[in-house]
């Protein structure tokens, strides 16, 4: 995932994604609809991304409040039909685990209602849809989202943080504007370090077998830390067979 931050202009995150490409990534760059100036600052980064390869995008609205220009939401932009213009194939859309980073004044049913609006705008402009949820400790959210996700077919990533100092995992807790409840001190195993198995444990547990999703880590600039832990991770499952 690239991120299209205030501070990520738009010839930088092409530039990043183009080196992403060459190394054998699937750099994913978002798409902050509240931060395009015009229609055609849109097209033209759509256009840039697709020179250089890329056939995904994540959608979102973004913080800048008034917009930038003239996108308010994603489904503007879905509708401006730019995304398929230049040969886009696939879009993603954030699931939110916490009702305050939504609209204000929606609940989680409308919330719900939303994002299904969006992956059934996403198909009918030929897209294909999925979700990734933002940083999540609430294992009922994820087991709600993630069932949701498979009956209607849509792949589903469920987002968690990667292994951190809990100093590290507040911080950007705080600055994400997720709010940290003291039920999550229950995934913790000690109070210096957070590792993610008890979340993806409980979660699997509550999954039937045939649940299809994958993992998105946020690494809270911990890329290295947090790829030796997926590394270790699918060895310790390699390593055990069920039917030991």
């Amino acid at each position: 995932m690239l991120p299209h931050t205030s501070s990520t202009t738009l010839p930088l995150l092409l530039e990043i994604a183009s080196v992403a490409k060459k190394q054998g990534l699937v750099p994913v760059p978002h798409l902050c609809a509240r931060r395009f100036t015009t229609q055609q600052q849109l097209s033209d980064f759509i256009s840039g991304l697709a020179a250089i390869g890329i056939q995904e995008v994540l959608a979102i609205a973004g913080d800048p409040d008034p917009p930038l220009g003239e996108f308010h939401s994603t489904t503007q932009m879905l509708n401006s039909g730019v995304l398929t213009d230049f040969g886009m194939q696939r879009v993603g859309f954030a699931a939110h685990p916490d009702v305050r980073l939504g609209p204000p004044g929606y609940d989680e049913a409308m919330l719900d209602r939303i994002l299904e609006d969006k992956l059934s705008l996403a198909q009918q402009h030929a897209l294909q849809p999925f979700v990734i949820t933002q940083l999540c400790f609430n294992v009922d959210f994820l087991h709600r989202m993630v069932s949701r996700m498979n009956a209607l077919g849509v792949p589903i990533a469920v987002g968690l943080p990667g292994p951190c100092s809990i100093k590290s995992m507040l911080l950007h807790m705080h600055r994400s504007g997720v709010e940290f409840k003291p039920s999550y001190l229950n995934q913790l195993p000690g109070l210096a370090h957070y590792q993610p198995e008890r979340l993806l444990a409980e979660l699997a547990q509550r999954l039937p077998s045939t649940a299809q999703l994958t993992v998105h880590i946020y690494p809270f600039n911990g890329v290295a830390k947090s790829v030796q832990w997926w590394k270790d991770t699918q060895q310790d499952v390699r390593r055990s067979p069920k039917d030991d």
